[in-house]
């Protein structure tokens, strides 16, 4: 049973405190009533209710600097018509931009597989799901820089953000970010137009296709690991998430990595160099689990 439509859009926005609108979905225009032409080259939080703005900018900071793969949060947005709307946003930090889905809020079933969720208020406050304790130095540090107008170092590891087609078993890339000849070894020109099952391993193709087509019934989110075929590197092992939109089908994929060892987020401020002991990754770990 397919789910009501659900008014929605997709973005791609800077990887950066500035996050200007780069990619807009035609979908802006049944849920906010613009025209993508008239936000592309604006910022998202100039469009962000005004009591919010200052914690979005902070909590987009966050979820930069900890390159988080998967992340949600709700807030309000300005209309057209001056009115706004309550909208939940997945968000996924995918190398030099980050991908957006807005939605408005209870239209969605509840996303699981997120790392994090906020939910800002118009009072100002903010409600954090799968906090830590741990994070509030980070926090505290990333609040002072924008206090003083620093830069804040964001050290992006590669990912490839796709752009499917909807509605079909097999469907065609119509987008591959540039980093996919980076992490895949293979020119993102000569994935454009090809089918995605093209490069996936046989025996995973049925679970792929039974995760596309759920995200594109529930609009739902499904993470899944994935083997990748490069001319380049042979088998490339991904972790990804797919999520889907009226428009299109969004597939996001970053190396595989096993919960142990991720980075720990206190080393993400240095100036690069990162000298985490295995100790510390182990306990980063017990940390997360």
């Amino acid at each position: 049973m397919i789910s009501p439509k659900v008014l929605d859009f997709f973005a791609f926005v800077e990887g950066s405190v500035e996050a200007r609108f780069l990619y807009i979905s035609n979908g802006v225009t049944e849920l906010l009533g613009y025209r993508p032409d008239e936000l592309i080259g604006q910022k998202m939080v100039d469009y962000c209710h005004p009591d919010q703005t200052s914690s979005i900018d902070l909590f987009a900071a966050f979820t930069m600097v900890r390159d988080i793969f998967l992340s949600g949060s709700t807030f309000h947005i300005k209309h057209k018509n001056g009115t706004w709307v309550h909208v939940e946003v997945m968000s996924s930090c995918c190398y030099t931009k980050r991908v957006l889905r807005f939605a408005p809020v209870d239209q969605c079933k509840p996303h699981r597989k997120v790392d994090e969720w906020f939910e800002f208020s118009l009072r100002g406050d903010v409600s954090v799901k799968n906090w830590k304790q741990s994070h509030e130095n980070l926090l505290n540090e990333l609040h002072q820089r924008l206090v003083r107008s620093q830069d804040i170092p964001i050290n992006s590891e590669p990912r490839v953000c796709f752009v499917l087609e909807r509605g079909k078993d097999h469907p065609a890339i119509i987008y591959s970010s540039p980093s996919a000849e980076f992490l895949l070894g293979i020119p993102s020109a000569e994935l454009t137009g090809s089918q995605l099952v093209t490069f996936l391993h046989p025996e995973e193709i049925p679970v792929i296709i039974d995760r596309m087509k759920q995200v594109q019934e529930d609009s739902s989110v499904s993470t899944v690991v994935l083997h990748f075929f490069s001319p380049t590197f042979t088998w490339v092992k991904l972790d990804g998430v797919f999520w889907a939109t009226q428009d299109s089908l969004i597939l996001v994929v970053r190396s595989y990595k096993p919960k142990m060892h991720q980075r720990p987020w206190r080393f993400l401020l240095d100036s690069g160099t990162d000298t985490t002991s295995e100790a510390e990754l182990m306990e980063f770990a017990a940390e997360t689990e």
